[in-house]
């Protein structure tokens, strides 16, 4: 069903992510998400033989995620974008490279479902700025965070997508979605 509402954004920055598995910190939020656009990128090639299209294979290239906020709190900023703060200040160099994160949220669809949402590993760019003064009529201005996220190295996954109206869905995995980054269950 169709989407109608997204809210709790959380990031988790990664401490690791190697062939032995990737290690998350305690995922944090940001407040008052108003919408967030998901964008995969993939490179599909046909081959042909005989004078047919005789196979076909899709490629999955980085994910663009835009995020709108009210306003992203100074250290939360400065710990996406690998910037320092001191006594308020936060101090931007050419040279500041954020650290990996996982990004989380959820939707409400039009069936009252819940969807939750894991992106496991990407980084956010400085964001642009676009104010303007306050008029008679006030006029919103909320701040839009770029990212470019990627498969993780450890495991290939990239997303990690539950909805509360699927077969098989267990209530517990939406009360602890923001806890930790959810992980797929390992089977012995």
């Amino acid at each position: 069903m169709p989407k109608i509402g997204v809210s709790d954004l959380h990031y988790a920055p990664i401490t690791s992510d190697g062939k032995e598995g990737t290690v998350y910190d305690t995922p944090k939020p940001i407040p008052h998400l108003s919408k967030i656009k998901i964008d995969p990128k993939t490179n599909s090639k046909t081959y042909y033989a005989d004078n047919v299209a005789a196979a076909t294979y899709s490629a999955m290239g980085e994910v663009d995620v835009e995020a709108e906020v009210g306003d992203v709190p100074i250290d939360t900023l400065a710990e996406l974008l690998g910037s320092e703060v001191d006594a308020g200040v936060m101090y931007c160099k050419n040279t500041d490279q954020g650290p990996y994160v996982a990004v989380g949220f959820k939707a409400i669809d039009s069936d009252e479902n819940t969807e939750f949402v894991w992106l496991y590993k990407g980084r956010f760019s400085i964001p642009a700025e676009d104010l303007k003064t306050l008029e008679d009529t006030p006029d919103f201005q909320p701040t839009t965070i770029k990212g470019q996220f990627i498969s993780r190295e450890s495991d290939g996954l990239w997303r990690a997508v539950a909805n509360s109206g699927a077969t098989g869905y267990v209530e517990a995995t939406g009360t602890n979605w923001f806890k930790t980054v959810h992980e797929k269950p390992v089977t012995p």
